[in-house]
């Protein structure tokens, strides 16, 4: 899980692991996510795109080379600029966060 607001992040812990859904890793910014994927690679990554050191967009071909079967799920604020950028860089799915919340364990599910 990958989000600089930890309120977030833990919002979207609890409700994916209220799914089933366990959760090896948090992070807060593109260093640390870098660093967690290269020591363990996930199933599926929840990728928020506004980091305070850089943008979630630039690393996500990174995270699909490096998880090339995660199911990679954006949740961001900013997804009718980004949506066909996220995709073409390697997003399985760009969910908005206040509208389309509860999308991203299913999608992790694979439902």
């Amino acid at each position: 899980m990958v989000e600089d607001s930890v309120a977030v992040r833990q919002r979207v812990v609890a409700r994916l692991e209220d799914a089933g859904l366990h959760v090896i890793g948090e992070a807060g910014t593109v260093a640390e996510t870098l660093a967690f994927v290269a020591m363990r690679i996930p199933d599926g990554i929840v990728l928020d795109l506004q980091l305070p050191d850089g943008c979630g967009l630039d690393i996500l071909p990174t995270l699909r080379v490096r998880a090339p079967v995660a199911i990679i799920v954006v949740l961001t604020n900013a997804t009718r600029h980004y949506r066909s950028r996220c995709v073409a860089q390697g997003a399985s799915f760009v969910f908005d966060k206040s509208s389309e919340f509860d999308s991203v364990a299913p999608a992790l599910l694979g439902r």
